[in-house]
C-alpha cells in the first residue's frame, strides 16, 4: 500500500512511492499500467483552472487514473463551476483516445448547480 501522501507538499515523495509501487508490481509479475490508481486531495487544485490543470497533468504523469478533490468550504464557486463544466470535459476529451480515466468525476458530480448561500 502506498499510503496517504500530501501531493502539494511532498510531490517528490509521491513520485518515489509510485516508483516503489511499480517496482513491486513488476516483481510480482503484474504490469503497473493495469492497476487503477486514485488520489484524493484537498481543495487546492480548485483555486484556479491553471492549478487544476497542473494537478491533473502531475498525477496523470504518475499513472493515476482517478483524480478527486475536496470542494472548497468557501470561496469562488464560479471557478469550481468553470472547472467542472468547461475544463474537465476538455481534459477528458483530450485523454479519451489514450487512456481509461475518471478525471474530474468527483468534482463534476459534486459541483453545485447554484452558488451556495
Amino acid at each position: 500500500m502506498i499510503g496517504i501522501v500530501e501531493p502539494f507538499r511532498v510531490a517528490s515523495d509521491l513520485a518515489e512511492r509510485v516508483a516503489t509501487f511499480e517496482a513491486a508490481c513488476r516483481e510480482a509479475g503484474r504490469d503497473p499500467a493495469t492497476v487503477r490508481r486514485s488520489v484524493w486531495v484537498g481543495a487546492e487544485p480548485l483555486e484556479s483552472k491553471a492549478a487544476y490543470t497542473a494537478f491533473v497533468e502531475r498525477h496523470r504523469s504518475l499513472g493515476f487514473t482517478d483524480l478527486m478533490t475536496a470542494l472548497p468550504a468557501r470561496g469562488s464557486w464560479s471557478t469550481v463551476r468553470e472547472i467542472a463544466t468547461g475544463l474537465i470535459p476538455r481534459l477528458r476529451a483530450a485523454e479519451a483516445s489514450s487512456t481509461d480515466s475518471n478525471v474530474g468525476v468527483a468534482v463534476a458530480a459534486a459541483a453545485p448547480s447554484r452558488t451556495p448561500t
